[in-house]
């Protein structure tokens, strides 16, 4: 959120909380005299009551979100050690993945999204593969491959691999050195 709409999210609920805190005053009969005529034809007290404490609680609520600074999540693996913790972001993950999978014969281009399960990791991968590959073995052994480079890698247990052949790309000329 930028510092405008910080701006305009803080004018908005300081004056719908002020509105909110007249139209309860009111319905109270506070400060004596207050109450109109036509606030009473409109709604009965308990319904202004609600109504009020209603828009004050959420103009609170905005307010509070809007004066908060979030942090940007860094979302991350982490193993506990003697000397302290240590951090793997799912970016290194994800790069770690993308170069193992691009390593394999046959994949010409891939997309790795790493997602932090429970238990474990879960990564979905995206392949462009060569048009002289055959699919079914090619795919299980980019689970394979990856599944246990990650696990002997970062330490961290791969719950799923999951592969989506995207594209069939022309047979590649470079030679691959394995």
């Amino acid at each position: 959120m930028n510092i405008l709409d910080r701006i305009m999210l803080t004018l908005y609920t300081l004056a719908v909380a002020a509105l909110s805190l007249l139209v309860f005053g009111a319905s109270i009969d506070f400060p004596p005299g207050f109450y109109s005529a036509e606030l009473g034809a409109l709604l009965t007290q308990w319904e202004a009551i609600l109504v009020a404490l209603f828009f004050f609680v959420v103009s609170v609520r905005f307010l509070l979100s809007g004066i908060r600074r979030e942090r940007p999540s860094r979302a991350a693996v982490t193993h506990q050690g003697e000397l302290g913790d240590v951090r793997i972001s799912l970016n290194a993950i994800r790069n770690l993945t993308q170069r193992t999978v691009l390593g394999l014969r046959g994949v010409h281009t891939a997309k790795v999204r790493v997602q932090l399960a429970e238990k474990g990791l879960e990564l979905t991968i995206e392949l462009a593969v060569t048009q002289d590959s055959n699919i079914p073995a090619l795919t299980a052994q980019v689970q394979e491959t990856v599944r246990k480079h990650i696990e002997a890698c970062t330490g961290v247990g791969v719950l799923a691999v999951r592969v989506l052949v995207v594209e069939m790309a022309p047979a590649s000329s470079r030679v691959r050195v394995q």
